[in-house]
């Protein structure tokens, strides 16, 4: 199969995929392999297991065979990435940017994408934009592999995309360069119908601070 994604700078947290013609699945590689890069053709020996969540093959033997050819991404709902059926799959999102930060450990871009059915958290090492807070509010396109997080009872509990190549995560519509200029809207006609389809956007707001708790913010205005 190919290597969809391969990472193990961080002990326990290592990301280790490969997919063939029929479906992909989570590889824990022998001892002492130095590792394999993304888009490589290989041919694993080993045996299968259950895994914590989903099955996983435990390599006796990796063999690269040199480059490959990526599967083609499955577009994907909210609902089927979050029921863990997708797992180990390289896959399709579309939604926008809600936040962008690094992971200092691993050098991956977490960004938060919300679906419109849900918020889906993606891992990238690179992105199409120079600024990572350019990439905010922007319409996007997301292809990779879906991870899952579980619990000791196997129970699902979160999952997202692990982002493989550069071209794989690209701007569909990029978000406003000034957000601050955009014109202010009135509380009460947020989450309202608009012609203009802003759901899922920053909106800008005006008002009077009445709380600050934690990190949370309430304002006020003069008719909410």
């Amino acid at each position: 199969g190919v290597v969809t994604f391969f990472d193990q700078r961080a002990p326990g947290k290592a990301f280790r995929f490969l997919q063939d013609d029929t479906a992909g699945i989570y590889v824990f590689p022998p001892e002492g392999f130095t590792g394999a890069k993304v888009g490589q053709r290989v041919e694993v020996e080993g045996h299968t297991g259950r895994g914590d969540f989903a099955p996983v093959v435990w390599a006796e033997r990796v063999q690269v065979l040199g480059p490959g050819s990526f599967p083609t991404a499955r577009p994907v709902s909210f609902e089927q990435l979050s029921s863990g059926c997708e797992d180990s799959q390289f896959v399709e999102v579309h939604g926008v940017v809600r936040a962008v930060h690094l992971e200092e450990d691993r050098l991956f871009f977490i960004i938060d994408v919300a679906t419109g059915d849900g918020r889906v958290t993606a891992y990238a090492s690179e992105l199409p934009v120079t600024r990572s807070e350019d990439l905010i509010d922007s319409t996007v396109r997301l292809r990779g592999v879906c991870y899952t997080q579980f619990n000791r009872q196997r129970q699902l509990f979160n999952g997202g995309l692990l982002v493989p190549r550069p071209q794989d995560l690209s701007v569909e519509k990029p978000g406003p360069t000034e957000p601050f200029a955009l014109p202010a809207r009135p509380l009460h006609s947020l989450l309202q119908y608009s012609p203009e389809g802003t759901f899922g956007h920053r909106v800008r707001v005006l008002g009077t601070v009445t709380l600050r708790y934690s990190d949370r913010l309430y304002i006020q205005d003069g008719q909410e």
